[in-house]
């Protein structure tokens, strides 16, 4: 009987031994100073990466000088104005926010929820049966 409530303490961090290692956290200082590593192989970052680059493509006869951002925006822009409905409808829903879609039951009143539940002596005869 006295094992097992020495393991029992043992088990909750009690024991003595099981407090020799830990050491009070120093107030102020982080124990992971530099943060999450950045992720080496993301998409996303290269991609915010190269959006920020000035490609060297001609712009009519003359050198680009603005960044792919600046250019896609421009095309999203157009290709809204030339009657793209999605590029319109995308560019809407980005700077208002999209519209609220009411939901409910009939005549826009509360939807009936019914739960039925199982008596668990059911379930028991069953198991047994089953």
């Amino acid at each position: 009987m006295a094992n097992s409530i020495d393991n029992q303490k043992a088990m909750r961090g009690c024991h003595p031994n099981s407090r020799n290692n830990l050491k009070p956290f120093a107030k102020g200082l982080s124990g992971n100073p530099n943060g999450r590593p950045p992720k080496d192989v993301s998409l996303t970052s290269l991609l915010k990466k190269y959006l920020e680059e000035v490609p060297a493509i001609k712009v009519g006869d003359q050198a680009n000088t603005k960044t792919w951002r600046e250019l896609i925006v421009q095309a999203w822009l157009v290709g809204a104005y030339k009657g793209n409905s999605t590029l319109f409808i995308e560019l809407i829903n980005r700077l208002e926010g999209k519209i609220v879609q009411p939901f409910g039951g009939e005549g826009g009143g509360a939807i009936p929820v019914r739960v039925i539940y199982e008596r668990a002596d059911s379930r028991e005869a069953d198991r047994e049966t089953g």
